[in-house]
């Protein structure tokens, strides 16, 4: 087939030759294209993503021969970024082998975004055209990687990475987005995102362990469970310090301030940038009851920088509690001023009221322990509270099926919770974690989202280092889109960028080693096992404090 070609592409131009010579045209430019390159030979066409693919035919057959197999090639052609400028591809040390059957579960029962077809759980695919300005990562200009992955993995239940997300109504505009940026990324980089769920914590292990041991580089980054930590992977070797790749971490797409916070020795082992969804506890109210009990104000409050613990347990009070239906018990189906889970609550609480227990002392470079009379003044402040006739807490309520129906005013809500709220027949509004006092300067947010952690068995730094940065630059504002359409007021979407604003770093909870996971939940404990927190401090001090000489920044 391929020889019949060439042989009529040439009688053609033979005859035009003649053609062209009878009527006296200069033949010595056009004589130049009867001279066909060996390897110019075959034909080619443009795809719809602007790829110019050549490639050989085989033999007219039914049946594809071992020979022609070996005989195809194709080669890609990046599209131009613009009419005059055009960049060559770079060549890279190591090609990434993706084996996608080798240690990974099958991918089953997840949702995903509508019209998207998925091949054992990774993505995307070419459904979204990106609506992107050209303009690539300055750090990374021109840089090009000839189609080759990158692949990270999460757990499912981890609602803040890259558009996984509870809210059912608002998951197809962070669906659209990020498939748009994974496209356009491919465009500017050649770099192909790829992502894998896991089901548990136990499989995440089992593939960073199996990278490890193996030097397999089918996954380069994975996103730590909350549950999880990263201390266990980085005190084996498993984890590649971010500050030493080309990453960068000082823009504003990356969170430097809780990067900051989560430093070990010198060395970075966690990241956080706008690929992930903002993962915090927020405060819902209800605005009906609000007006119902003629509570004003609340948004001018935060606004003015006086939505204080004191402020929150007063309108708490001011709704008290009511026994809706006349038993005689306090139970989920009465009125409460608000409803929270205590033991996920109480941690979010303590650091929006700047009284963490581990605090960064910057001028020696080290972690300490910030069990002060503040932290302990704030700590039977909060247990007053949740102690009251207005409050309904426990550590097993579901705070947010309460608020639905209506029984109470204030529910602690995480912000992947909100979805659960959208459909509701009464006005909500959010507001972020009160201030300890008016002393306070800054509203704080217990960020419990997950990190960015990068496999110490990668090969191609560059690559990780493009990846990293082009999926946290080009996710700037995408997640503004998400609340837009969730939060009913143009108030709430402030609330929501205080919250955003105010992100804070639980190292005790990020690290998950022994003692820090006691330390990080030792004082919600008091409050609903009722051990005297200051003697249980005392006979843990000197422990913890050793533990933190291995911490420092």
């Amino acid at each position: 087939m391929k020889k019949r070609l060439i042989s009529y592409f040439i009688a053609v131009a033979m005859v035009l030759s003649v053609l062209l010579s009878s009527v006296g045209c200069d033949l010595s430019a056009f004589e130049q294209l009867l001279v066909i390159p060996e390897d110019d030979m075959t034909p080619s066409k443009t795809t719809d993503d602007g790829y110019e693919t050549t490639y050989e035919e085989a033999e007219e057959t039914d049946v594809e021969t071992e020979e022609s197999k070996d005989e195809e090639k194709t080669t890609k052609k990046r599209p131009s970024v613009s009419a005059t400028e055009t960049r060559a591809p770079i060549e890279t040390e190591f090609e990434t082998e993706i084996e996608i059957e080798t240690f990974y579960p099958d991918y089953t029962d997840y949702p995903v975004p509508p019209e998207i077809e998925t091949d054992n759980g990774w993505y995307p695919e070419d459904t979204v055209e990106p609506e992107y300005p050209l303009d690539p990562v300055p750090p990374h200009d021109g840089e090009y990687y000839d189609d080759q992955y990158f692949l990270i993995a999460a757990v499912k239940e981890r609602t803040n990475i890259f558009y996984v997300h509870s809210m059912e109504n608002e998951y197809n505009v962070l669906a659209d987005s990020a498939i748009g940026r994974d496209n356009f990324i491919h465009q500017q980089y050649g770099i192909l995102i790829a992502r894998k769920y896991l089901d548990n914590v136990n499989e995440m292990s089992h593939m960073i362990d199996n990278s490890y041991l193996t030097g397999d580089n089918s996954v380069q980054a994975f996103v730590s469970h909350t549950a999880q930590g990263f201390s266990q992977y980085y005190t084996q070797g498993k984890l590649f310090n971010l500050n030493d790749l080309n990453i960068s971490l000082d823009e504003d797409y990356w969170n430097s301030s809780i990067m900051n916070d989560l430093s070990i020795n010198g060395k970075l082992y966690a990241g956080l940038g706008d690929m992930l969804v903002t993962d915090t506890n927020v405060i819902a109210f209800n605005k009906d009851m609000a007006n119902q009990y003629a509570i004003e104000g609340i948004y001018d409050l935060v606004y003015n920088g006086a939505w204080t613990l004191e402020e929150l347990n007063r309108v708490i009070n001011e709704v008290g509690y009511t026994d809706l239906n006349g038993d005689g018990m306090t139970d989920n189906d009465d009125m409460y001023g608000i409803v929270f889970n205590a033991q996920q609550s109480i941690n979010s609480f303590m650091f929006s009221s700047d009284a963490s227990p581990i605090i960064i002392n910057y001028n020696m470079g080290s972690r300490e322990l910030n069990m002060d009379d503040k932290f302990f003044d704030t700590f039977y402040f909060l247990k007053d509270m949740m102690n009251s006739a207005a409050a309904r807490s426990t550590e097993t309520i579901d705070a947010t099926a309460m608020f639905t129906r209506s029984n109470s005013l204030f529910a602690l809500v995480s912000t992947s919770e909100i979805g659960k709220l959208v459909n509701s027949d009464f006005n909500f509004g959010i507001l972020p974690y009160p201030k300890a006092d008016l002393a306070q300067v800054d509203y704080m947010s217990d960020y419990r989202g997950g990190y960015i952690c990068v496999l110490s068995s990668i090969h191609d730094f560059d690559l990780v280092a493009a990846s990293l940065d082009a999926l946290n630059y080009y996710s700037t504002g995408m997640e503004d889109s998400l609340w837009m359409q969730a939060l009913r007021s143009e108030d709430d979407i402030q609330m929501m960028n205080i919250v955003r604003g105010g992100l804070t770093c639980n190292f005790a909870r990020a690290i998950t080693a022994s003692p820090f996971t006691y330390i990080s939940d030792f004082y919600s404990k008091a409050i609903t096992s009722g051990i005297n927190i200051m003697a249980e401090y005392k006979s843990q001090e000197l422990a913890w404090k050793n533990a933190l000489h291995s911490y420092n920044i």
